[in-house]
């Protein structure tokens, strides 16, 4: 007898299989995370100014410099959400953690922040190796 989706997620899922639930949760997280700060760098860019680089900071154009990274952050959270751009979007997203670490590391050294950080690089590059397809499909 063939059970639906929802009998195979334990009936709190519908429309998910189990199988694909490991794929979507660290999607999801990383797309949180970059869409969240994203929207906020684009809603209140002046907060986050004090995060730019030194070099890059204090130029007439450093609030556009910031809601830049918004677009970037937002877009990248985004694509990681869809399946057919999740590859790309993890890639980005493992190339801006990258640069978020080593600024943190090189301006304070090792912090909480910087332990946090690591750990979402860590998901975002899972995410370019992991098979978006689930086990067992193609």
């Amino acid at each position: 007898m063939a059970t639906s989706s929802s009998d195979a997620a334990g009936g709190w899922l519908p429309d998910v299989e189990r199988a694909d639930v490991p794929y979507l949760l660290p999607r999801l997280g990383i797309a949180v995370v970059f869409v969240g700060f994203g929207v906020w760098e684009l809603l209140n860019p002046g907060y986050w100014t004090v995060y730019v680089p030194t070099l890059l900071a204090g130029h007439a154009w450093t609030l556009r410099l910031v809601q830049l990274h918004g677009v970037v952050l937002t877009t990248t959270g985004a694509a990681v959400l869809l399946p057919r751009y999740a590859r790309r979007g993890a890639a980005v997203a493992t190339l801006v953690l990258a640069e978020i670490c080593l600024d943190i590391l090189l301006a304070n050294g090792v912090t909480s922040i910087l332990l946090r950080d690591v750990g979402l690089l860590a998901v975002a590059a899972a995410l370019v190796w992991l098979p978006f397809a689930g086990p067992g499909r193609s």
